[in-house]
C-alpha cells in the first residue's frame, strides 16, 4: 500500500475509532516511517509536524491516556528547545498530576539535560512528584 492510500486510510479509521489509542500510536510510528524515506530535512521536519499533530488531536479526543502523551512529548522532545519541552511537561503533569509514568520520563527528560542540571531544582523536582503522586493515592485510597 502507497504512503497515501495508508495516511488515507489511518485517517479514516481514526475517524472511525478515535478512542482507539493503539490506532493513533500506530499513525504516528506510520510518520516515523516516512520520515526515514525522506531525503531532505526538510521533508522529515514537515513529516514530524503532521506527526506531532496527529498526536495533538489524539491526546485532546484520549486525554488520559498516558502512552499518548509520552510519544506527543517524544515527538516534541525531537522539535522543540529545553525550555519550550519543560514547560510542556509542566503543563501535562499539572493535569495528569497522579501519573506515575508521566512523571518518571519528566524526571529522565530534565535529569538527561546536563547543561540546565542542577541538583537543588532536581531536588524540588523530584519532592513535587513525590508530593503529587502521595495526593493521587490518598486520593484513590478514599474512594
Amino acid at each position: 500500500m502507497r504512503c497515501c492510500e495508508k495516511t488515507k486510510e489511518f485517517n479514516k479509521m481514526t475517524r472511525e475509532r478515535p478512542q482507539d489509542e493503539s490506532l493513533w500510536l500506530a499513525f504516528a510510528e506510520f510518520q516515523d516511517k516516512v520520515a526515514s524515506m525522506q531525503p531532505h530535512k526538510g521533508a522529515r521536519l514537515q513529516t514530524l509536524e503532521k506527526k506531532i499533530s496527529i498526536l495533538e488531536k489524539a491526546a485532546e479526543l484520549n486525554p488520559e491516556s498516558e502512552d499518548l502523551l509520552l510519544s506527543l512529548m517524544n515527538a516534541y522532545r525531537s522539535r522543540d528547545s529545553t525550555d519550550i519541552l519543560i514547560r510542556r511537561w509542566e503543563k501535562i503533569l499539572m493535569s495528569n498530576s497522579g501519573s506515575y509514568k508521566l512523571w518518571r520520563e519528566f524526571l529522565w527528560v530534565v535529569q538527561g539535560e546536563f547543561s540546565r542540571f542542577k541538583v537543588s531544582d532536581m531536588r524540588k523536582m523530584y519532592a513535587n512528584a513525590i508530593q503529587a503522586l502521595t495526593g493521587a493515592c490518598i486520593k484513590q485510597h478514599r474512594q
